[in-house]
Parts: structure tokens; sequence; C-alpha cells
């Protein structure tokens, strides 16, 4: 029998975003990250006019590499594409503020948060309207334990664009983080009307609900998770920690092979 896990706020799914490669306008303007993966590459990059000549752009190179795991090289190509088209002396290339965003997001996965939160801010000043920024580097601030900072960023986040659910989730888990499940939960529920889709945003719902000893309601929040995303180890393990508190040995057991099955593919 495997021993049953404590449910609680550590771990849980902030999703953070790589936007789309524009093909024109400001990085605000594209639609934003699904729940539970990257927007695809835009068209930027993809030949010249001469037509015998074709390179990747260096960011879809470095979104290549993150998606692949090897961060190392995902910074390297981000570098390359800030040097490409972050040039002062000309109109901003829209570009520019995503090669910073996406930079950050390879140094948190490297737990290398000033020089996240850098790259966050450049993406910001280059683009004032640029959510994904904001709320990306109120994960780094949260990261490093600037709970007041990473606040402020989710907050703005949301003023930039009210129906961006990243940040609605995002600030839920910092709030379960201080212990806050009612605030944690109302935010969640606001991701989940803004995205009905968004795994991410059950899991951590219930979770918050889990907290609360609402095993009942949590239960039905990570049935939704995997209801969107079948393959979720996270939810699967929750949902067993949740069938176990509700005294459901077998069912439990169930979830929790599901998990480590997930866990285990490559």
């Amino acid at each position: 029998m495997r021993a049953a896990t404590t449910i609680g706020v550590l771990g849980l799914a902030v999703i953070s975003t790589l936007a789309a490669v524009p093909r024109q306008g400001s990085a605000a303007e594209d639609q934003p990250a699904g729940a539970e993966g990257n927007s695809g590459p835009g068209d930027a990059g993809k030949g010249n006019d001469f037509g015998f000549f074709h390179r990747q752009d260096p960011l879809e190179e470095g979104d290549a590499a993150y998606a692949k795991g090897d961060i190392d090289a995902a910074i390297a190509r981000y570098s390359e594409a800030i040097a490409r088209y972050d040039i002062p002396a000309i109109e901003p290339d829209p570009r520019a503020a995503l090669a910073h965003n996406h930079r950050g997001l390879a140094y948190v996965s490297k737990s290398d948060f000033d020089r996240a939160i850098d790259d966050f801010t450049a993406a910001i000043q280059l683009d004032r309207k640029f959510a994904a920024a904001y709320c990306n580097r109120g994960d780094a601030y949260c990261g490093k334990g600037d709970s007041e900072k990473g606040f402020a960023d989710y907050d703005e986040a949301i003023r930039v664009d009210p129906k961006y659910a990243h940040a609605y989730n995002n600030r839920g888990v910092a709030f379960g983080r201080k212990r806050d499940f009612e605030k944690m939960i109302a935010d969640c529920t606001e991701a989940i009307r803004l995205d009905p889709q968004y795994s991410g945003a059950y899991i951590n719902r219930g979770a918050g609900y889990a907290e609360k000893g609402d095993y009942q309601q949590a239960l039905a929040d990570f049935t939704a998770a995997i209801q969107w995303q079948p393959k979720s180890a996270q939810a699967y393990q929750q949902r067993g920690d949740a069938y176990r508190k509700l005294g459901d040995s077998r069912k439990a057991e169930e979830d929790y092979a599901r998990a480590k099955e997930f866990q285990t593919r490559p």
C-alpha cells in the first residue's frame, strides 16, 4: 500500500507563458498560450526575398530548445535574438520583447530569478501592454520570496489584460502559498471562467479546496483537470490523495498507479 500524500500548495502548477512569435504588431496583441502548453511559432524568420537561403529565426530556435528541455541552448538562442532585435537606435522590433520574455522563462527554469526579473523588466519596457511579462515577473519575484512585488505584477497583468487567465491562476497560487485559500479559490475560479479548459487552474483550485477539507469539491476539480489533460500525473496524484481522504483506497491506488505511469513516460 502506498502511504497517503498530503495535499498542499507546494508544487502547484504555475503556468508561465511563451507568447507566439508575432507576424506583426506588439507582443501584447498576440493570443496568450494555452493553459497546458506553449502557443505555436508564428511566421517570423522563415526566409528572405531571395528564396535560396533559409535560416530559422533564433527566437524560434530558442523555443524549440526550450520545448526539448535544453535550457542552456535556449538561453543562447534567445540571447542571439535579443542582439538581433533589441536595437535602441531603431524602432523596436516586437520580437525583442518576446525574446526577453522567453529568455526570462529559461532563467526561471534554472531558478536564476534575478536574471529572469531583468529580462521580464526589459520586455515590459519594450511593450508596456505585455501582460505575460508582468505575470512571469510576478512568478520570478515570488520565486525569490518577494511576494509583495509578485502580487503587484499579477495585479498589473490583470489591469493590462483583464481576460488573461494565467495571471488569475498564478496569483491564486501565490495566495495559496500564503495559506489564503479563499482568495486562492476565487482567483482560480476566475481563471476557469475565462478559460474553461484550463487544467492547471482546476488542479490549483482543487488543492485549495482540499486544504479547506472539502475533498468532494477537490475531487471534482481534479477530475475536471484530467478531462482536459488526460496524462497529467499531478492531477491523478492529487485525486488519489482526495480519494484516500474520502476513504476509497481502491480508487486512490488506481490513481497513484496512473500518476506513476505518466511520470515515468518519456
